[in-house]
């Protein structure tokens, strides 16, 4: 049923998926409930990085459904644009806390599992740089984890 290499949107792909092979159809009744969490612990909230790069996915896998409308596609860039920018600001947050709670080996290796997502940012320069003096400090060397991300 679920395509079982989606760790996250698993559902709006398997969604698309029936979609394109049967019509919905409006029942005037509710059929399901689903809930939306606001106490944090949404897979949005802790796994920035895998939700952008699924939907990402989705939107090339199921781009047809546009129909060629380049303003669905166009906010579909937008919307991948915003969410990206939303995990730098959540990845610079969790960074600060562990450095502001003095986890410094927390925080390196909160980095090291998470840089590469974010490619070359120009607003994660001085974190990089921060995150290597620190590390050098503390005796790792993260020279591989920045030329990934170059």
């Amino acid at each position: 049923m679920f395509d079982e290499s989606f760790t996250t949107h698993e559902d709006w792909e398997y969604w698309l998926r029936i979609g394109s092979k049967y019509p919905f159809v409006h029942i005037n009744k509710v059929t399901a409930e689903f809930t939306v969490r606001d106490d944090g612990s949404n897979t949005a909230a802790y796994n920035f990085d895998d939700f952008n790069r699924t939907r990402k996915i989705i939107y090339e896998r199921y781009r047809s459904f546009c129909g060629g409308d380049q303003n669905i596609i166009n906010i579909q860039k937008k919307v991948l644009e915003e969410y990206e920018m939303e995990s730098v600001a959540h990845f610079i947050h969790e960074l600060s806390q562990m450095m502001n709670e003095q986890m410094f080996e927390d925080a390196i290796k909160l980095y090291v599992r998470k840089r590469h997502c974010f490619g070359k940012k120009e607003i994660l320069g001085k974190i990089d740089k921060l995150i290597e003096r620190l590390s050098l400090k503390l005796g790792y060397n993260l020279s591989p984890v920045l030329e990934k991300s170059e």
